[in-house]
């Protein structure tokens, strides 16, 4: 975060980033052109100059991004985006980071294999198909320092009562005496520091209610992934939290979709509540299990896809998305702009 967060934070890079944002969580260029105004290849233009930028910061990284985490994980000369994303966790930049992986040859000991989304080391000849690529993500603990100052932590929010702190508030309590990776560490891993919002956290204890909620949040998402084949997102969690937890909401002052979602993201990603482990991404989509294709709005469609026997038409797509009360001409555009038929074609009649 210290190497990237000053060249993403810049307001001279805002249009840019956000267009390489858009590209990495799947829209295509006609998409980001049509929403803008502007042309195909002037959005592509953008897109070139910003991955430029950020391809340059990341080559000057101290370490080599994908051997170090091959190496983390135990994953030896191949590892998928996946293991990727999951061992970068909660770093803000994952999905650009991976992103410009993926598309440019940043590293040039390591390739990219876009069907199977596995990078490999350069020279050596794999049978992808047949490759077992999930590899355990090691596990990171406190130290007892660490702890230490988590619980410092914990106790300055505790007197906060349900006021949420800032993360530079919490920086500022300690006075410097713990540096930003440390402290992204504690927040990280300490179960009772609940981020509510981005960068604005509160103690778990002072929220009216939560364990109840727990339950009732549990019940909702179980319902939701049946429904929905191991699927769901924080428009319906948040309808849904609405009719169950309406006193939990009104008590706590989570009244605003993204706080569930957060709330929920707490649960059953960090804290893994009653063992159960889900997959939040980009802010929206949450997932059951890991799947073999990315987890965004075109893994969306992938999924409806598998679950209905490999065929789907418009109508069933446009119904399907209704009902999860996602955009539908956002989505399905993206079909219309394929350049890859990885995992599926598209015709008019089908």
């Amino acid at each position: 975060n210290e190497t990237f967060t000053p060249f993403f934070t810049d307001p001279r890079n805002a249009d840019s980033l956000d267009i390489l944002y858009q590209r990495a969580s799947g829209f295509t260029l006609l998409d980001i052109a049509e929403k803008r105004n502007l042309t195909r290849e002037r959005i592509r233009q953008i897109e070139l100059k910003s991955s430029e930028k950020l391809a340059a910061l990341i080559k000057d990284f101290p370490v080599n991004i994908l051997a170090f985490i091959c190496a983390e994980t135990d994953s030896g000369d191949h590892i998928s985006a996946g293991s990727i994303r999951e061992y970068l966790g909660d770093f803000q930049y994952t999905s650009q980071l991976v992103y410009l992986l993926e598309n440019e040859n940043i590293y040039e000991k390591y390739q990219y294999n876009k069907r199977y989304d596995v990078f490999y080391h350069s020279g050596i000849e794999l049978d992808f198909s047949t490759l077992d690529i999930k590899k355990p993500v090691k596990e990171l603990v406190l130290n007892d320092k660490e702890a230490e100052t988590g619980k410092k932590i914990e106790d300055f929010l505790i007197a906060k009562n349900l006021v949420k702190r800032a993360y530079n508030d919490i920086c500022e309590f300690l006075g410097g005496e713990t540096g930003n990776v440390r402290i992204n560490k504690i927040l990280q891993l300490s179960n009772n520091i609940v981020e509510i919002e981005k960068d604005w956290y509160v103690h778990r204890s002072r929220i009216v209610d939560f364990d109840e909620a727990a339950a009732k949040l549990l019940m909702i998402l179980r319902n939701q992934f049946r429904q929905f084949h191991g699927y769901s997102n924080s428009h319906i969690l948040f309808d849904a939290a609405r009719i169950d937890l309406p006193m939990f909401m009104n008590d706590n002052g989570f009244e605003a979709e993204p706080l569930i979602y957060m709330l929920a993201r707490h649960l059953f990603f960090k804290e893994k509540y009653k063992g159960c482990h889900f997959y939040f991404t980009e802010g929206l989509h949450i997932w059951e299990k890991q799947t073999d294709f990315t987890l965004n709005s075109k893994g969306v469609l992938i999924n409806f896809a598998k679950t209905a026997g490999g065929v789907i038409t418009r109508e069933e797509t446009e119904k399907y998305l209704e009902n999860l009360k996602l955009s539908k001409n956002i989505i399905i555009n993206k079909i219309h702009d394929i350049t890859d038929s990885t995992f599926y074609f598209y015709t008019e009649t089908t």
